[in-house]
C-alpha cells in the first residue's frame, strides 16, 4: 500500500484540552517541537500525505518545510494558516473585551479589506491553502450552528483573492448556510 492520506489534521494543536491552552498557555517553541513529534507519529501510523487545516503562529508551515528539507521524518504536508473568522465564526470564542491572542488559531476579520490583507499575509508566509471559518461549532461556543459567518459576497472575495494568488480554499462549515453553498458557488 502506498500510504494513507489524512485530509484534516491540526499538527500544531498538540492534543490541547481547551481553547485557552491552545491560544494562551502553550509557547510557540514548545508547540513547534510537539508538532514535529506528532508529525513523526502520523507517519509511523502509515499516513504519508496530510493536510493541516489550521495552525497557530506559522507552526504548520515550519513543520512542512523542516520535513521537506529532510531535517525530520513526517508525511508530506499541504498547510493552511490561521483560520479567517468573523464574530460569528468558530474561532471567536473569547470575550469581546479581549483581543485575539497571538497564538490563537483564528484571525478576526472585520471587513473586506481585512480579508484581502490576511490572505496576502498568509500567502507571503507560504501557505498552500486559505482556511475560512464559515460557521461556529457547538464544541467551542453555545451559539446556534445556523447561519454563516460571512455573506456570500465575502466568501466570493476570499475565493477570488486566494485563487488569484494560486491557493486553494477550505471552509469550516456545520450547515449549508454556513458556507457550503457559498463555497460551491465561489
Amino acid at each position: 500500500m502506498p500510504g494513507l492520506i489524512d485530509a484534516r489534521t491540526h499538527i500544531s494543536f498538540g492534543e490541547a484540552r481547551s481553547e485557552e491552552e491552545l491560544a494562551l498557555y502553550t509557547p510557540v517553541e514548545f508547540r513547534a517541537l510537539k508538532a514535529i513529534w506528532h508529525a513523526k507519529k502520523v507517519l509511523q501510523a502509515g499516513v504519508t500525505s496530510a493536510f493541516d487545516a489550521a495552525t497557530t503562529y506559522n507552526v504548520a508551515q515550519s513543520v512542512r518545510d523542516a520535513i521537506d528539507s529532510g531535517m525530520f521524518d513526517g508525511p508530506r504536508f499541504a498547510v493552511s494558516g490561521r483560520q479567517l473568522t468573523s464574530h460569528q465564526g468558530l474561532e471567536d470564542s473569547f470575550p469581546n473585551s479581549m483581543e485575539f491572542p497571538p497564538g490563537h488559531v483564528g484571525v478576526l476579520i472585520r471587513d473586506a479589506s481585512d480579508l484581502i490583507e490576511q490572505i496576502r499575509y498568509q500567502v507571503k508566509d507560504g501557505v498552500d491553502a486559505i482556511k475560512v471559518s464559515g460557521s461556529n461549532d457547538s464544541l467551542i461556543t453555545p451559539d446556534s450552528l445556523d447561519g454563516a459567518a460571512y455573506m456570500d459576497e465575502e466568501f466570493a472575495t476570499i475565493a477570488k483573492e486566494a485563487h488569484r494568488l494560486g491557493r486553494m480554499c477550505t471552509v469550516h462549515a456545520r450547515s449549508r448556510d454556513a458556507g457550503i453553498g457559498a463555497a460551491l458557488s465561489s
